[in-house]
């Protein structure tokens, strides 16, 4: 895994959580980019980054995609591991 560190905060769109970093489950992390999802680590929410990397929702094709990825539903199923409850 690999953590980003950024100058700048995230907000989920649903709790409200700020984050100052991210993190790449997968090989070869990067930074975040336009499109790539978010999983909000305090409540399990799924976002994507905008062109100006806040969080947004998810437009219905990225939903139905994310919900069909065996790699997200992964990632959200340690979230709830790790935070002591599953969305």
């Amino acid at each position: 895994m690999t953590t980003f560190r950024r100058n700048w905060e995230t907000k989920c769109t649903s709790c409200g959580y700020v984050s100052d970093a991210v993190t790449s489950p997968f090989s070869g992390g990067h930074e975040p980019s336009p499109g790539d999802l978010s999983i909000c680590i305090a409540c399990g929410h799924l976002t994507a980054f905008a062109a100006d990397l806040t969080l947004r929702e998810l437009t219905e094709v990225e939903r139905r995609q994310a919900e069909a990825d065996d790699r997200i539903t992964q990632c959200l199923l340690a979230r709830g591991l790790v935070m002591g409850k599953a969305k």
